[in-house]
């Protein structure tokens, strides 16, 4: 999609959020005459705020689709000094011994061995791939990996976006220190004594979780050079293993997979909103919940929140009747609230009765994910040839968990 096309995606969203804005103004109004929103007024919001998610749904998939096709691993890494290399692929050709998944011949044989399969590969190819090959599969190339990697990301504000990422070479357990409890300071007289404020500091440790996915291609399009098969299964891979991590990251219970900030394994500190917050969610009290965080975590921060919230949401103003969200000022920047990013991630609750809609906080230092270096993928000719289909499964290997819980808050609705 260009990007006038984006704009103009945004320009209707912004339309959408103003006649929402002024249908709940113009509704609360009548409201205080009959007593409740008339049949109308209810029917015409649930419609705006339909539109308002379609909306959200199709700049979502440009985004992703936009920073997919801008995505070049060879320009991650930037080197600014004199004589220096200018990219990571100068860096690693340079300073570094060749990984051998990325020596040309590797590379080579992998995606011959993607389009065309074990039967198609020519006797230097196989030769190649004999090498590392493992239970019919292979660790495929840096750049095919990162294709992958970079689709998991596949929500702009999802927390493997938001969160401090590490990538290791190996599966062993990773041992990392938890600090749970924070001391104190203290003014000192002179030649006074110091009084201990320990830190409570634990260890523990984040394991390897194994999360795959399958993909079915036809035969007609493996053989079709008008279908890009590499972007189609990284892309798709990418995504789906995305979202499979990006619910761990909020619901997650540790059992075989990471641990989430809403799981209460997690010990995030859970924050409710005063009653009646279910029905009508006031500004004030949003702001309560956004100022638990404590202040030396509050530089860096972000809010998450459910679908249903972002909606309610863009119709809060202040005490002067000022929006408090704020549209984004350029094409893939965050919306604000209260000058603080906002996104929506789908893995929080719909507003309702104890729903935990709301993620607040540093995700930087609150939440840390572990990925394995390396992304497996397999072959599967004859499992699908009576369809006249070939199978692809891949799996990489991750786990992530709050380090510093006291580094975000939980915002949950009360019971009624």
């Amino acid at each position: 999609m260009r990007d006038d096309e984006i704009r103009r995606l945004e320009e209707q969203r912004r339309s959408l959020v103003h006649e929402l804005r002024t249908l709940t103004g113009e509704a609360d109004e009548r409201a205080e005459v009959a007593g409740e929103w008339m049949s109308e007024d209810r029917e015409k919001f649930a419609k705006l705020e339909t539109g308002i998610l379609a909306v959200n749904e199709r700049l979502e998939k440009q985004y992703r689709t936009s920073h997919l096709a801008s995505f070049d691993p060879r320009d991650t890494v930037d080197f600014p000094a004199d004589g220096a290399p200018k990219n990571l692929e100068e860096y690693r050709t340079l300073n570094a011994p060749v990984n051998p998944l990325d020596a040309p011949d590797h590379r080579a044989a992998v995606y011959s061995w993607i389009v065309k399969g074990r039967e198609g590969l020519t006797q230097d190819e196989f030769r190649v791939l004999s090498k590392g090959a493992s239970g019919g599969g292979y660790f495929v190339p840096t750049d095919l990996a990162d294709q992958i990697v970079r689709a998991l990301r596949f929500l702009p504000g999802g927390v493997g976006a938001l969160a401090r990422v590490f990538t290791t070479a190996s599966g062993d357990a990773m041992n990392i220190a938890l600090n749970l409890t924070h001391g104190s300071g203290a003014w000192i007289a002179e030649s006074g004594s110091y009084t201990p404020s320990d830190e409570t500091i634990t260890q523990g440790s984040l394991s390897a979780y194994k999360a795959g996915a399958k993909i079915i291609v036809s035969e007609e399009l493996l053989t079709d050079s008008a279908f890009d098969l590499t972007g189609f299964i990284t892309t798709e891979f990418g995504e789906r293993i995305g979202a499979l991590a990006e619910d761990a990251f909020i619901n997650g219970d540790g059992s075989g997979k990471p641990t989430g900030m809403v799981n209460a394994a997690g010990g995030l500190t859970v924050y409710t909103l005063p009653a009646g917050q279910v029905a009508t969610t006031t500004y004030t009290a949003i702001a309560a919940a956004i100022f638990q965080v404590p202040a030396q975590y509050r530089d860096g921060m972000a809010i998450l929140v459910s679908d249903s919230l972002w909606v309610r949401l863009v119709t809060l103003v202040d005490s002067q009747g000022r929006p408090v969200w704020q549209p984004a000022a350029a094409a893939g920047a965050p919306d604000t609230l209260a000058g603080v990013p906002i996104y929506t991630h789908p893995g929080l609750a719909a507003i309702g009765a104890n729903a935990k809609s709301m993620l607040v906080g540093n995700f930087q230092r609150a939440y840390w994910i572990r990925r394995v270096n390396g992304v497996f993928m397999q072959r599967q000719n004859e499992l699908h040839s009576d369809s006249g289909q070939v199978g692809f499964r891949a799996y990489l290997r991750m786990d992530a968990k709050p380090v510093l819980p006291d580094a975000a808050r939980v915002v949950a609705f009360a019971a009624t």
